[in-house]
């Protein structure tokens, strides 16, 4: 399941995630999707105090794949300290709280890898099925999240 999360840059269930930034990009764009909803971000203030952003402060896209979070109009991301992972965006992202809600070729991707890994137990690694699979490739290949954009 991680190697097929990580190929694709999604949660399957519903995940708690932690994406840290040296400072405040233009657009803030989730490592996994579906975006649910941003928790909180919290930032590294000039005075060096940890603040946290007010929901009203910035505007969620939980439609975009990846989910994308901006300044609300008419603002501008606040200073922070330069200072390592100085911002920490908390957000929630899967297609829902159960495999009931993982779409069904995702879980017969799933399927085919772990078969795979029961009948190569001598050493072959997940994420080398996920890349070589043509069966597999071509069931998660709609849902392959690559710079930014759906696939």
């Amino acid at each position: 399941r991680r190697a097929l999360e990580l190929h694709l840059s999604r949660a399957f269930i519903t995940q708690t995630i932690k994406q840290s930034y040296d400072w405040f990009p233009k657009v803030i764009l989730t490592e996994r999707s579906n975006l649910i909803s941003v928790s909180s971000i919290v930032y590294t203030d000039t005075n060096g105090d940890s603040q946290t952003l007010v929901a009203s402060a910035y505007q969620v896209d939980i439609d975009s794949v990846p989910g994308r979070i901006i300044p609300a109009y008419n603002t501008v991301w606040p200073n922070v300290r330069s200072v390592l992972n100085t911002v920490q965006v908390t957000y929630t992202a899967g297609f829902g709280a159960t495999t009931a809600y993982v779409p069904d070729d995702l879980k017969a991707a799933l399927y085919l890898v772990v078969g795979q890994l029961y009948e190569n137990r001598s050493g072959m690694h997940a994420n080398y099925i996920v890349r070589t699979d043509s069966a597999v490739y071509n069931l998660i290949l709609p849902y392959l999240v690559l710079e930014g954009l759906l696939i």
